[in-house]
């Protein structure tokens, strides 16, 4: 098998993008491999300093246009030469023995997509994650998904470039992995889905999803919900008998508990978690639907049924960082 990493790059120090290549060069007796760093319109020209010192063909630097991140990972899925594709953000880096492991799976399943596990790292500390793996589900992926809750970070899948076809992320939104990997796995009808951790997840602060700037608060909440309504748009042209229809059914109601959570979390304000719950109620999703999702997804359908529990809980969250 061949495989082409695509590593976004933006405004990121040398250390952090030379560990993430580092740790795929280490995959060299391993697999056929390519890495593609796509600069999302960085300012200086540096990144591609960092990379041409490889002096590796196989290792190509790619300036584009700010686009966003989905930007950059589309213009990494059109210039991919390899059979498969894996996405690796630049802070991030892979644990060698278990990506080792999953490359050996694809090798011996050929799937459309495998999807694996990440641990969070918090320093360059450990070398290796903390679990063991194993393979628990080969199949269709709509069937998978009508009764599990799907990864919504790219970064936690292997694909086929040939699954992807011609589906893109929508550029310059935040949460775009979740309707890419949504309707990508869609119509796949061979998926792999291990316990194996190739992907250490680095924790930084500063990051985009992550800021609590009152701009990029409104931004987020109002590309969620784009995309909670987009996965809608799909759902009501399937016949209700499509189990495709059933798989984006619990996607949209899982995605709408997650918008309330965080909503919760990180709201600035009551005014603005009533404008947020409205827009929502607008799509039919607010209160939360009945649906068999778990214990949390019960919670949290139960506290909506009652819009005030939702805002003292809150104020109680505001309260406890005051202090």
């Amino acid at each position: 098998m061949s495989i082409t990493f695509i590593i976004p790059y933006y405004k990121l120090e040398k250390e952090l993008l030379t560990r993430c290549i580092d740790s795929i060069i280490a995959l060299e007796d391993y697999v056929d491999w390519e890495i593609l760093v796509i600069d999302d319109g960085t300012p200086s020209t540096q990144a591609k300093d960092w990379t041409d010192a490889y002096n590796d063909k196989r290792i190509r630097y790619v300036l584009i246009e700010h686009a966003g991140l989905g930007g950059a990972r589309n213009m990494g899925i059109d210039l991919a030469n390899k059979e498969y594709i894996q996405m690796v953000d630049s802070d991030d880096y892979l644990f060698l023995q278990h990506e080792i492991e999953v490359l050996k799976i694809v090798q011996d399943n050929t799937p459309d997509a495998l999807i694996f596990n990440y641990e969070k790292v918090y320093s360059n500390q450990h070398e290796k994650p903390h679990t063991e793996g194993k393979v628990t589900y080969t199949g269709d992926a709509a069937e998978y998904m009508t009764s599990h809750d799907i990864p919504p970070s790219c970064c936690r899948y292997i694909i086929k470039k040939s699954a992807i076809g011609k589906l893109r992320f929508t550029p310059d939104i935040l949460h775009e992995d979740e309707e890419f990997s949504t309707l990508l796995l869609l119509n796949l009808t061979h998926i792999v889905v291990t316990t194996y951790t190739p992907y250490a997840y680095f924790q930084r602060g500063g990051s985009i999803i992550n800021s609590q700037d009152k701009a990029n608060i409104d931004k987020r909440f109002s590309d969620l919900l784009g995309i909670i309504q987009r996965i809608q748009k799909v759902t009501h042209t399937l016949d209700s008998d499509d189990r495709r229809r059933k798989a984006l059914i619990r996607k949209t109601h899982t995605l709408s508990m997650c918008f309330i959570i965080d909503l919760i979390r990180d709201a600035y304000d009551t005014k603005f978690i009533s404008s947020e719950l409205a827009r929502l109620k607008d799509t039919g999703l607010y209160p939360l639907p009945h649906g068999k999702y778990g214990l949390r997804y019960q919670f949290i359908r139960l506290a909506t049924c009652l819009p005030i529990l939702v805002k003292t809980t809150h104020s109680l969250l505001l309260f406890k960082k005051s202090l």
